[in-house]
């Protein structure tokens, strides 16, 4: 019984900064998933009845550029995304969201497991597993800045009235830049830990590190948060003829709704679109270049789109 104490009480003790990373992970997540849907709104934002339209933001794609070529040096090994059509910017759109929101989940969960691991990291086989879910979360990580990147570069032009540049760089600093930071520290942990005397401290290297880097995020994040008050401005959003007041709930609400909605996207099982053919009715007969015709999808299909619009090719 002392000894399950004793486990628990460092389980408590050499985990409680890992809780507060946890909070940390979650609220970055939250951050990305409001900055991604905070642009698409923007272009799916209708004045006229106020309304947000997902059509507007395709169409927009469709208006201002032709293509998307993937950065170098993916661009070697990989093709580049066409916008020619509604059909395709909507496909463009859907890889963004998916890869965009599974960092919104890949993290909170892989850190859970990290935490629930901590207390067993001198042993072999969790040693081996929290490095592999570190390598995930790096991956994750990547390939969500990777394709915000790719989203942003589609609306850059119609996002200029915006001023997207300044927000674009808060959001990559704090979400990635802490986290590259804190991998260059863990990777110099000796070198800087020899730059103490062991007779003038008692703490541990990784201690001495987590200190630095601590004081370093409180820096960078005050610089950050002050940033964010000219970036992210209230008043763009502010009309003589409406002065509505939200809340707090009101945003988590909005934010959780268009989570469900997406969420489809990165479910087990239903990752993507099903390549699978059951039955399609063409509507109209004769079919020329660059004639716009409508099928309709019928069995499974009902639930993914009610119609779409694609260019005969």
């Amino acid at each position: 019984m002392d000894q399950f104490q004793q486990c628990l009480w460092n389980f408590i003790k050499q985990g409680l900064a890992s809780y507060f990373e946890l909070v940390r992970d979650i609220y970055l997540a939250f951050l990305l998933f409001t900055f991604f849907y905070l642009m698409f709104s923007y272009m799916a934002y209708n004045p006229e009845d106020k309304q947000l339209y997902d059509d507007r933001v395709y169409e927009i794609m469709i208006e201002h550029e032709k293509e998307i070529h993937h950065l170098w040096p993916v661009s070697y090994c990989t093709e580049r995304y066409l916008l020619t059509t509604k059909a395709k910017a909507k496909y463009f759109t859907y890889r963004c969201k998916k890869f965009v929101l599974q960092y919104c989940v890949v993290k909170p969960v892989l850190t859970i497991l990290i935490i629930v691991l901590h207390p067993f990291h001198h042993k072999l086989y969790a040693q081996r597993l929290m490095s592999s879910f570190e390598f995930i979360i790096i991956t994750s990580e990547t390939f969500s800045l990777y394709y915000l990147i790719l989203f942003y570069y589609a609306l850059k032009h119609p996002l200029q009235p915006y001023k997207p540049l300044l927000k674009f760089l808060i959001i990559k600093i704090t979400l990635f830049f802490t986290f590259w930071q804190s991998l260059t520290l863990s990777i110099f942990e000796e070198e800087i830990s020899s730059c103490f005397e062991p007779d003038e401290t008692k703490y541990s290297n990784a201690t001495i590190i987590s200190a630095i880097e601590n004081t370093l995020v409180c820096v960078e994040m005050l610089c950050m948060t002050l940033a964010s008050i000219f970036a992210f401005t209230y008043i763009d959003f502010i009309t003589e003829d409406e002065n509505k007041v939200g809340t707090l709930g009101q945003v988590l609400t909005d934010n959780w709704k268009a989570f469900q909605h997406d969420f489809r996207l990165i479910k087990p099982k239903k990752f993507g679109f099903i390549s699978k053919v059951h039955e399609i009715e063409m509507h109209n007969k004769r079919i020329s270049g660059n004639q716009e015709f409508e099928v309709t999808l019928t069995g499974d299909y009902q639930r993914l789109s009610k119609a779409i619009d694609v260019q005969y090719i």
